[in-house]
């Protein structure tokens, strides 16, 4: 009997789920049930082309994993995953990060298809993980109180991110 014999099985207490290399076409919304003790999720190589805002509430979770999915868009979720420390998402068709992940202060390695990725700008992300949240928090940072200082990262244009801000006030 599966329920006699699992019994003791929590699986809102999980502390790492791997579905990798399935067709998953989304992730539950109820994967917030799993808040108080996911650590790690690989949902790498299925077909999501979004995420449930149920995201938001894995703020345990330190390793993400969601390359090679149809991601065309940052999922904003992301940024709410406050113990996020490496987050994956090569193999999908995104071109810009949003200025939000730098809030992720414990985030130690973001792998992104640097060839696509036009924002950051490429003169920051070939610097590395620290210098694309670094830029970023600075961009975030900057929205909110008006005040750019983005100093001694290479730039080689204005920070794109500011001119809509800019022109639509």
């Amino acid at each position: 009997n599966f329920e006699t014999d699992f019994a003791p099985l929590k699986p809102h207490a999980l502390l790492a789920v791997s579905v990798a290399s399935n067709k998953l076409a989304e992730l539950p919304e109820r994967i917030s049930d799993l808040s108080r003790t996911l650590e790690e999720l690989d949902v790498e190589h299925n077909e999501l082309e979004a995420l449930p805002q149920g995201l938001r509430a894995l703020t345990r979770l330190r390793s993400l994993t969601l390359s090679r999915n149809y991601l065309a868009t940052f999922p904003s979720q992301i940024t709410a995953c406050s113990s996020l420390e490496h987050l994956k998402l090569t193999g999908n068709a995104l071109v810009k990060i949003e200025p939000q992940v730098g809030n992720l202060t414990s985030l130690q390695t973001l792998e992104v298809d640097l060839d696509k990725i036009t924002q950051p700008p490429m003169e920051v992300n070939v610097q590395g993980c620290a210098a694309m949240v670094r830029y970023l928090a600075q961009i975030h940072a900057a929205l909110k109180t008006l005040h750019l200082h983005v100093p001694s990262l290479g730039l080689v244009a204005f920070p794109p991110e500011l001119i809509h801000t800019m022109a639509h006030p």
